[in-house]
């Protein structure tokens, strides 16, 4: 039997943006982060924490974050389904010309004398 894994989030649901500043200064200082790290807590989504844990681990991490003044929860993950996925890769794989329109005066015809080995040569 598979072991149940747990994953940490927080968000940043501050109204004051004093409550929001002492907060973000609470973090830096008990986790050590850096301003990058802090400004994508601040974005006000979702932001996983720390992911593949167990859940006394995963409760030790969401009761800090509550304590330096953050909204956080625990969930639990599903085996085997990736949360994220990468939109760039697909966006790629969609795209055959990144131009975005089509330059028909662009078009020069072929001048080779042989085929080429590209697969649209054939």
């Amino acid at each position: 039997m598979a072991k149940t894994l747990y994953e940490v989030f927080y968000i940043d649901k501050f109204t004051n943006s004093n409550t929001a500043r002492v907060a973000m200064a609470n973090l830096r200082a008990k986790f050590n982060l850096n301003s990058a790290t802090l400004k994508q807590m601040n974005s006000r989504k979702p932001i996983s924490i720390k992911r593949h844990i167990s859940l006394n681990v995963a409760e030790k991490y969401c009761k800090a974050l509550i304590e330096a003044g953050g909204t956080a929860w625990v969930e639990e993950m599903e085996a085997g389904i990736p949360r994220t996925k990468d939109r760039r890769a697909e966006k790629r794989r969609l795209l055959q010309d990144r131009r975005g329109l089509y330059r028909g005066s662009a078009i020069v015809p072929d001048r080779r004398a042989t085929m080429g080995r590209r697969s649209i040569d054939t």
